[in-house]
Protein backbone atom coordinates (compact mmCIF):
# COMPACT_ATOMS: atom_id res chain seq x y z
CA UNK A 1 0.00 0.00 0.00
CA UNK A 2 2.86 2.38 0.76
CA UNK A 3 4.19 1.97 -2.80
CA UNK A 4 0.81 3.05 -4.21
CA UNK A 5 0.74 6.12 -1.96
CA UNK A 6 4.33 6.94 -2.88
CA UNK A 7 3.48 6.61 -6.58
CA UNK A 8 0.53 8.99 -6.22
CA UNK A 9 2.77 11.56 -4.53
CA UNK A 10 5.42 11.10 -7.24
CA UNK A 11 2.86 11.61 -10.02
CA UNK A 12 1.49 14.69 -8.24
CA UNK A 13 4.96 16.17 -7.76
CA UNK A 14 5.81 15.66 -11.43
CA UNK A 15 2.48 17.08 -12.55
CA UNK A 16 2.62 20.17 -10.31
CA UNK A 17 6.21 21.01 -11.22
CA UNK A 18 5.32 20.71 -14.90
CA UNK A 19 2.16 22.78 -14.42
CA UNK A 20 4.21 25.46 -12.63
CA UNK A 21 6.66 25.47 -15.56
CA UNK A 22 3.94 25.76 -18.20
CA UNK A 23 1.75 28.30 -16.40
CA UNK A 24 4.28 30.64 -14.84
CA UNK A 25 7.76 30.33 -16.29
CA UNK A 26 7.35 29.44 -19.97
CA UNK A 27 3.94 31.07 -20.35
CA UNK A 28 5.12 33.97 -22.52
CA UNK A 29 7.89 32.15 -24.39
CA UNK A 30 5.66 30.10 -26.70
CA UNK A 31 2.95 31.38 -28.99
CA UNK A 32 0.45 28.62 -28.23
CA UNK A 33 -2.10 29.58 -30.95
CA UNK A 34 0.64 29.05 -33.55
CA UNK A 35 1.02 25.48 -32.29
CA UNK A 36 -2.73 24.91 -32.25
CA UNK A 37 -2.98 26.25 -35.79
CA UNK A 38 -1.32 23.04 -36.98
CA UNK A 39 -4.24 21.10 -35.52
CA UNK A 40 -2.28 19.77 -32.55
CA UNK A 41 -4.62 20.04 -29.61
CA UNK A 42 -3.34 18.59 -26.33
CA UNK A 43 -3.94 14.88 -25.96
CA UNK A 44 -4.83 14.74 -22.27
CA UNK A 45 -5.04 10.95 -22.13
CA UNK A 46 -1.52 10.67 -23.48
CA UNK A 47 -0.36 13.35 -21.03
CA UNK A 48 -1.82 11.39 -18.11
CA UNK A 49 -0.09 8.24 -19.35
CA UNK A 50 3.16 10.23 -19.69
CA UNK A 51 3.03 11.44 -16.08
CA UNK A 52 2.16 7.98 -14.76
CA UNK A 53 4.86 6.26 -16.81
CA UNK A 54 7.63 8.69 -15.91
CA UNK A 55 6.63 8.86 -12.25
CA UNK A 56 6.65 5.06 -12.08
CA UNK A 57 10.06 5.02 -13.73
CA UNK A 58 11.42 7.64 -11.32
CA UNK A 59 10.02 5.91 -8.26
CA UNK A 60 11.02 2.32 -9.02
CA UNK A 61 14.29 3.00 -10.83
CA UNK A 62 15.71 5.83 -8.71
CA UNK A 63 13.77 6.61 -5.50
CA UNK A 64 13.30 3.10 -4.11
CA UNK A 65 16.93 2.00 -4.63
CA UNK A 66 18.08 5.27 -3.05
CA UNK A 67 15.83 4.55 -0.06
CA UNK A 68 17.32 1.06 0.31
CA UNK A 69 20.85 2.44 0.19
CA UNK A 70 19.96 5.33 2.53
CA UNK A 71 21.60 7.69 0.04
CA UNK A 72 19.61 10.04 -2.18
CA UNK A 73 22.53 10.78 -4.50
CA UNK A 74 21.51 8.03 -6.97
CA UNK A 75 17.97 9.45 -7.01
CA UNK A 76 19.32 12.93 -7.70
CA UNK A 77 21.67 11.89 -10.49
CA UNK A 78 19.32 9.30 -11.99
CA UNK A 79 16.35 11.68 -11.98
CA UNK A 80 18.45 14.43 -13.54
CA UNK A 81 19.73 12.06 -16.23
CA UNK A 82 16.25 10.84 -17.07
CA UNK A 83 14.92 14.40 -17.20
CA UNK A 84 17.74 15.42 -19.51
CA UNK A 85 17.20 12.50 -21.90
CA UNK A 86 13.42 12.85 -22.00
CA UNK A 87 13.55 16.60 -22.63
CA UNK A 88 16.15 16.27 -25.39
CA UNK A 89 13.85 13.84 -27.22
CA UNK A 90 10.85 16.10 -26.54
CA UNK A 91 12.71 19.18 -27.80
CA UNK A 92 13.86 17.35 -30.92
CA UNK A 93 10.30 16.32 -31.77
CA UNK A 94 9.04 19.86 -31.19
CA UNK A 95 11.74 21.29 -33.44
CA UNK A 96 10.68 18.93 -36.22
CA UNK A 97 6.93 19.55 -35.99
CA UNK A 98 6.72 23.14 -34.73
CA UNK A 99 8.77 25.46 -36.90
CA UNK A 100 8.54 28.50 -34.59
CA UNK A 101 9.98 26.53 -31.62
CA UNK A 102 12.72 28.87 -30.30
CA UNK A 103 16.17 27.58 -29.33
CA UNK A 104 16.05 29.59 -26.10
CA UNK A 105 12.95 27.67 -25.02
CA UNK A 106 14.63 24.36 -25.81
CA UNK A 107 17.63 25.18 -23.63
CA UNK A 108 15.41 26.33 -20.76
CA UNK A 109 13.14 23.29 -21.13
CA UNK A 110 16.06 20.86 -20.98
CA UNK A 111 17.46 22.60 -17.90
CA UNK A 112 14.05 22.72 -16.21
CA UNK A 113 13.28 19.04 -16.85
CA UNK A 114 16.72 18.01 -15.65
CA UNK A 115 16.18 19.89 -12.38
CA UNK A 116 12.51 18.98 -11.93
CA UNK A 117 13.01 15.24 -12.52
CA UNK A 118 15.88 15.28 -10.01
CA UNK A 119 13.61 17.11 -7.54
CA UNK A 120 10.78 14.61 -8.10
CA UNK A 121 13.14 11.70 -7.48
CA UNK A 122 14.31 13.31 -4.23
CA UNK A 123 10.72 14.08 -3.16
CA UNK A 124 9.68 10.52 -3.93
CA UNK A 125 12.63 9.12 -1.99
CA UNK A 126 12.02 11.33 1.03
CA UNK A 127 8.29 10.62 1.02
CA UNK A 128 8.84 6.88 0.64
CA UNK A 129 11.29 6.92 3.52
CA UNK A 130 8.79 8.90 5.61
CA UNK A 131 6.05 6.38 4.78
CA UNK A 132 8.29 3.50 5.71
CA UNK A 133 9.21 5.11 9.01
CA UNK A 134 5.75 6.29 10.02
CA UNK A 135 3.44 3.76 8.40
CA UNK A 136 5.37 0.48 8.32
CA UNK A 137 3.57 -2.18 6.34
CA UNK A 138 5.19 -5.02 8.23
CA UNK A 139 6.03 -4.27 11.85
CA UNK A 140 8.05 -7.49 12.22
CA UNK A 141 10.69 -6.31 9.76
CA UNK A 142 13.35 -4.20 11.43
CA UNK A 143 15.31 -1.69 9.38
CA UNK A 144 18.95 -1.13 10.12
Amino acid sequence: MNAAIQLVVTVAALFFLDAFWLNFIVKDMVVWPVIYRYGNQPNWHLAQFYYLLLATWIMFRFALPAMRERDLTPALTGGAGLGFRVSVVYASVNMVFFTPWPLELIVYDIAWNTLSFAAVAIISGYFGDWLESNLPENTKVQRT
